[in-house]
């Protein structure tokens, strides 16, 4: 999964969220996890007690652009 969420171990609210380019999901959690430590200026032992990564789970396949009428109202 190419987007990681950075979320609130208590709460598991999602704070922030970072888009990991297609290619590099091997090393993708490694790389969300620098990046969410290094924009949180924590050490990683404080960042592991606060904060966990996880990929983001897709909702599903709706299309909603698919349901739109494409026949504009005339004005």
């Amino acid at each position: 999964m190419p987007v990681w969420e950075l979320r609130t171990i208590s709460t598991d609210e999602v704070i922030d969220a970072v888009d990991i380019y297609q290619g590099m999901q091997t090393v993708g959690f490694e790389m969300a996890k620098s990046y969410f430590v290094n924009s949180k200026q924590l050490d990683e032992k404080e960042f592991d007690t606060i904060f966990k990564i996880t990929p983001k789970t897709p909702i599903g396949g709706y299309k909603w652009w698919k349901e739109e009428n494409m026949r504009l109202d005339d004005f």
